[in-house]
């Protein structure tokens, strides 16, 4: 126990924990971006670029309810690494779709399941720490401004690359994940949380 605790608070585990929490809501921190994008170079109508997005915003959702019930459960590393797996194939997958319903699909059942599950687990870290309101408050700085570079960035990119891109940008991030959760993120959280709802608690005021 005292040795899953000092882990957690190493600042390697906080790095890892801050990168992945950003990865996992990169499409919420860009949001404009990537309903514009939509619209502009795949030729979807308004409504269908916000079906997309709530498919991804359910997905996101659904699994993150999922991986609450099992993170205590479960490798933080194997959570983590499926779900940045399964953003990086629902990524690299929109590039070529360019219809609705297969789109819409991929995001819900791929892109934001995946980001779902990666995002439990740091905030869930975050709040096991020693100090977790401080560094909730560090990630969501982090958070603010990883979404600030990528409102800034971002429509350069897509201007030149349209959609694809977007999607090849979301699909590096996912993937610029899969070594700090194998090297830096902890196998699991402090065993005196076990069936605590202090760590869900600080996951639910993160995404409210």
């Amino acid at each position: 126990m005292v040795q899953a605790k000092r882990s957690i608070d190493q600042a390697g585990s906080l790095a890892a924990a801050i990168w992945l929490g950003v990865v996992g809501s990169l499409v919420l921190l860009i949001l404009p971006i990537f309903i514009g994008t939509l619209i502009e170079h795949r030729g979807l109508s308004s409504a269908e670029a916000g079906w997309i997005a709530s498919a991804d915003l359910t997905g996101f959702a659904l699994a993150s309810i999922a991986a609450f019930r099992t993170v205590r459960k479960q490798s933080w590393r194997a959570i983590v690494s499926t779900g940045l797996v399964m953003i990086i194939v629902g990524d690299v997958s929109s590039i070529f779709i360019t219809s609705f319903e297969p789109l819409f699909v991929v995001r819900l059942l791929l892109s934001g399941f995946g980001a779902g599950l990666v995002i439990a687990v740091p905030y869930t870290l975050l709040g096991d720490t020693e100090k977790p309101e401080r560094n909730t408050g560090i990630y969501f700085s982090f958070n603010v401004l990883g979404g600030a570079i990528g409102l800034l960035l971002l429509p350069y990119l897509v201007a030149e690359t349209g959609a694809t891109g977007l999607f090849t940008v979301l699909a590096l991030s996912g993937a610029t994940g899969l070594p700090v959760a194998l090297i830096w993120l902890p196998e699991s959280g402090r065993e005196d949380r076990i069936g605590s709802s202090a760590g869900t608690a600080v996951v639910s005021r993160g995404i409210i």
